[in-house]
């Protein structure tokens, strides 16, 4: 009786596991997909594969305690030139080529995040705390990537400029780094709220 009793439960566990995989598997075609510490589904359905991983928990990333590099710079030098040798920018929305830029960077690539790009959307005249744009700067080919220059508006009040912080490096050398910078105020000031880039995007 006791035999018959385990030989129940035990085809009934039988039954029961195709069911508790179903709910990470790839639908019709049998496949299953990778589970993560966000849950299920896995990669393939929360962190769609960039050159650097995810572009953020807005996509269903579970975050850095799973992988994911942030998607958002920090505003200090070393985190923020790490940051960027690992193009945790390369999933923001970005000019389709190199091209001349028309202040002192030389040629460039500019890349803004989905904050910035709302608000230059909505043609705001000044963007939300969080709005960020990196360049990437090109030598003289337009092919070798020397440096970047990046802006982050760290406060929903510009303050004249004061609220913006700056980062320029080039050919293995920090030019310039911090908030309120008057070189950088200077030469962005003609932009809506300190952004010179042409929107849409070229």
């Amino acid at each position: 009786m006791l035999k018959d009793l385990e030989a129940v439960l035990a085809a009934a566990a039988i039954a029961a596991a195709p069911l508790a995989m179903g709910a990470c598997d790839g639908g019709d075609d049998g496949e299953t997909e990778s589970v993560t510490d966000a849950g299920c589904p896995g990669s393939t359905g929360g962190c769609p594969g960039t050159t650097t991983g995810c572009p953020g928990t807005s996509a269903g990333c579970p975050g850095t305690s799973a992988g994911c590099p942030a998607t958002e710079p920090p505003t200090n030098a070393d985190d923020l030139l790490a940051w960027l040798e690992a193009e945790s920018y390369s999933g923001w929305a970005s000019e389709s080529a190199v091209h001349a830029s028309s202040g002192p960077h030389g040629n460039v690539k500019i890349f803004i995040n989905q904050t910035l790009d709302d608000s230059l959307g909505a043609a705001n005249a000044e963007h939300p705390m969080g709005a960020a744009a990196v360049k990437e700067l090109y030598d003289a080919d337009s092919t070798t990537r020397i440096g970047w220059s990046v802006e982050i508006k760290t406060a929903a009040d510009s303050n004249m400029g004061m609220n913006w912080y700056w980062f320029d490096y080039k050919n293995d050398a920090l030019n310039m780094e911090g908030m309120g910078l008057g070189t950088c105020i200077g030469c962005h000031a003609s932009g809506a709220d300190y952004v010179t880039v042409t929107y849409p995007l070229q």
